[in-house]
């Protein structure tokens, strides 16, 4: 299994993720081509989060994420000492993001709503065949989770996923597209493995952001 390194996309990031296939005529959004070193991460982050903080809230207790029709939903506990966060299975594709320590308060959580239709209206990448689409978002206290630097991987799986393809994932905020990284080609079991998006990084809490993987 080849393993590549994927840019992490900005620290605004972990609230949906799309994944697309590329080749499809009829989408609206043309993505820009990132570089994909580790400073260039930086400034999209700094471009994607305001450098001024809002003033803290408190934390809002997160109920199970209200599902849509054709969606899967479940929350997951953000732990301080890292894990894993495991994806609401569909038929085609599972997976998980692997995490390292972090700043997260007690009883943070991540609420996490998966679906192979655009049930979120999200932006597309021009040209591309989205076929899978994740939401997620962090509720704890405070305005930022932080993320130590780490090793943690990533890992889809499913016949979704074509091993002929070589795929990039692409992070909207707000409707604009911020980040973009290539995550290499899936092996013949199906499965990608990449690095995962949260080493090192810093997100925003009660912050939507959608990604799409795309070949």
């Amino acid at each position: 299994m080849r393993e590549h390194a994927v840019r992490r996309v900005p620290r605004a990031l972990l609230a949906c993720l799309v994944l697309a296939v590329t080749g499809c005529a009829g989408a609206d959004v043309q993505p820009p081509a990132l570089p994909l070193d580790g400073a260039s991460q930086q400034q999209s982050l700094q471009r994607a989060v305001p450098a001024v903080s809002p003033p803290e809230q408190p934390s809002v207790a997160l109920e199970a994420p209200s599902c849509i029709a054709g969606a899967k939903c479940k929350t997951e506990a953000l732990s301080p000492k890292g894990g894993k966060l495991t994806l609401p299975p569909l038929p085609s594709l599972k997976g998980n993001f692997g995490y390292p320590g972090n700043n997260a308060p007690a009883n943070a959580e991540v609420a996490l709503i998966a679906s192979l239709t655009n049930v979120f209206k999200a932006p597309t990448p021009k040209g591309a065949t989205i076929v899978y689409f994740l939401q997620a978002t962090i509720d704890a206290s405070g305005n930022f989770v932080t993320f130590d630097s780490g090793t943690d991987k990533a890992k889809l799986s499913g016949s979704l996923l074509n091993p002929a393809d070589t795929y990039t994932v692409y992070a909207y905020v707000d409707g604009q597209l911020v980040e973009s990284g290539s995550v290499g080609q899936p092996n013949a079991k199906h499965e990608l493995v990449f690095d995962s998006l949260f080493n090192g990084a810093t997100l925003p809490t009660n912050t939507t952001v959608i990604l799409e993987l795309g070949s």
